[in-house]
């Protein structure tokens, strides 16, 4: 009686151990889809905001940053508004540099500078 009693405890220990292993396996492969779910939304949106930033200049990446240049502004006013509606079409990122001047860029004319960085 006493051996049966002890098998059927390891066979609980042993069922229980099994239950909790698929458990954990389970939760892992779920935070690995949500992972890679996370990481292929972020590229779409960076795509999105890249592909705005080109109707108001050159945009490209640069290290973990997005970069606007504007070649010639006409008005600072609409500059400022240019630079404004970054925030708006690309939510997410922060402001991390604004030059707009003749001293921004080569040549006399006034360009405007902008690089956005993802928000922390």
């Amino acid at each position: 009686m006493e051996e049966t009693h002890r098998r059927l405890g390891v066979y609980v220990w042993v069922g229980a151990g099994a239950i909790f292993a698929l458990a954990g396996l389970w939760l892992l492969m779920t935070a690995i889809h949500l992972a890679g779910q996370s990481e292929a939304d972020n590229a779409l949106a960076e795509a999105m905001c890249l592909q705005r930033l080109r109707g108001l200049g050159a945009a490209e990446r640069v290290g973990e940053r997005l970069r606007l240049v504007v070649p010639k502004v006409t008005t600072p006013r609409g500059g400022i508004e240019d630079a404004s509606a970054i925030s708006a079409a690309c939510p997410g990122w922060a402001l991390s540099y604004f030059c707009m001047g003749a001293t921004c860029g080569d040549g006399p004319s006034v360009k405007m500078v902008v690089e956005i960085m993802p928000a922390r």
